[in-house]
């Protein structure tokens, strides 16, 4: 077992591309599951080092107001009634326009942070991988979210991943492959299929989300 720092893009490919072999035959206990379990470490400190997950336009909001001595009340009658603040800071209603301009007068938020669409509702569940594949995978994933659905594409096999209230339907090229609840399923199929490279699942947050969506992978 010879481990080497991880410090570049090319040492973190070679690091990927051993965790996928061992990760096939590493039984616990043996060298090669050592072996695994510390390049996973070492991938997990470069990833957080070099990919780190943006802030969503909620999380801007409640950062602006912390470092402004503020709290959720100062907001309250100022740019919307109690009861839509603390759903909006719950992820339970988005941010509409005249709201932005609102928080940028009175929070001097630039607008363009807070214009990206994100999660609520019953799509916050799913907020984890959106921000796995998005901040990690951005140049093979296209994820699409509207207020009754999310629309995930890879764009590499034509791949799709419509997600709405407690149903999933995996695409390739229009034809279905799975419809469920289960996301982590619909995913691990896609790669059986080879639709979708292995290393997605590599590094997929693992917490568990739901017993219906992603589990423990």
């Amino acid at each position: 077992m010879r481990i080497v720092p991880i410090n570049s893009e090319d040492s973190y490919s070679n690091a990927l591309e051993r965790i996928f072999q061992l990760a096939e035959t590493a039984m616990e206990g043996t060298v090669e599951y050592n072996e695994l379990e510390i390049l996973s470490t070492l991938v997990e400190a470069y990833e957080k080092k070099e990919y780190p997950i943006e802030a969503d336009p909620i999380e801007v909001i409640k950062l602006k107001l912390a470092y402004k001595g503020l709290t959720q009340k100062d907001l309250e009658g100022v740019i919307a009634s109690k009861g839509y603040i603390s759903k909006l800071l719950n992820y339970e209603k988005p941010l509409t326009l005249p709201l932005i301009r609102l928080f940028q007068e009175h929070l001097d938020l630039e607008p363009k942070s807070l214009i990206d669409p994100y999660p609520t509702g019953w799509q916050k569940e799913y907020s984890p991988f959106i921000n796995y594949i998005e901040h990690k995978w951005k140049d093979k994933f296209k994820t699409q979210i509207r207020s009754n659905y999310i629309y995930i594409t890879y764009s590499k096999n034509d791949v799709s991943f419509e997600i709405r209230d407690k149903f999933i339907r995996a695409s390739s090229r229009n034809k279905s492959f799975y419809e469920g609840k289960d996301l982590a399923k619909a995913i691990n199929l896609a790669v059986k299929k080879q639709l979708i490279i292995k290393g997605i699942l590599s590094n997929m947050p693992k917490r568990v989300i739901s017993k219906e969506h992603i589990t423990q992978i």
